[in-house]
């Protein structure tokens, strides 16, 4: 009889701590509702100031967007009128040297001419 009476009050016991558990849970989903219900609730409350900082920021992008495509525009300007001055200094120094030769040439000439 005293093992009944134990086993009894041990099934009790384990039903009260499944029961408390149960209202624990419970209590923890409708804090967690309470919770998103809440930040949902901010967040409606704030779409014009994160509305605003987002025109601004795409304001500042395509500022910055349009400046970096201007200056991608002149370095590509520069880059052509450096190509284009290369070629024209690199054509005159093939024509010096070639009068260098032509005028070392006469030089030489000239030289043996008086010998």
């Amino acid at each position: 009889m005293a093992r009944r009476k134990t086993t009894r009050l041990l099934a009790n016991a384990d039903c009260r701590l499944g029961l408390s558990q149960r209202r624990y849970g419970l209590w923890v989903g409708v804090a967690l509702a309470f919770a998103s219900i809440s930040a949902y609730a901010y967040m409606r409350q704030q779409p014009e100031p994160l509305a605003s900082d987002l025109a601004k920021l795409s304001i500042q992008l395509n500022q910055e967007n349009t400046d970096l495509k201007q200056a991608v525009e002149r370095a590509e300007l520069d880059a052509r009128h450096e190509a284009a001055t290369r070629t024209a200094l690199e054509k005159q120094i093939r024509d010096l040297s070639q009068q260098v030769k032509r005028l070392q040439d006469e030089v030489a000439f000239m030289r043996s001419q008086k010998n």
